[in-house]
């Protein structure tokens, strides 16, 4: 597993403690789904999403790649090559 993913939370919305109407979000967040967090550090955040971009690049990369390769030259070794990311 990609060294940051374990970071995301499996499920988006927190259904183990349901209240009568939904919490309150701000206006220019409505289509956010509510995610409670205890980190308010920006700079931490912001160091996380660049790392985040890097790796994420380099995985995006690879998959076109693979997928180019298949696309271009349908073999089978292009295919488990593209399957396996």
């Amino acid at each position: 597993m990609a060294p940051l993913l374990h970071l995301f939370p499996s499920q988006m919305i927190n259904t183990s403690h349901p209240s009568k109407s939904p919490p309150k979000k701000s206006s220019s967040y409505k289509h956010l789904p509510h995610i409670p967090g205890t980190n308010t550090n920006e700079n931490e955040a912001v160091s996380f999403l660049r790392q985040y971009d890097v790796e994420a690049s380099v995985m995006c990369n690879r998959f076109m790649e693979a997928s180019w390769d298949f696309n271009t030259n349908v073999t089978d070794f292009n295919r488990r090559k593209m399957v396996r990311g």
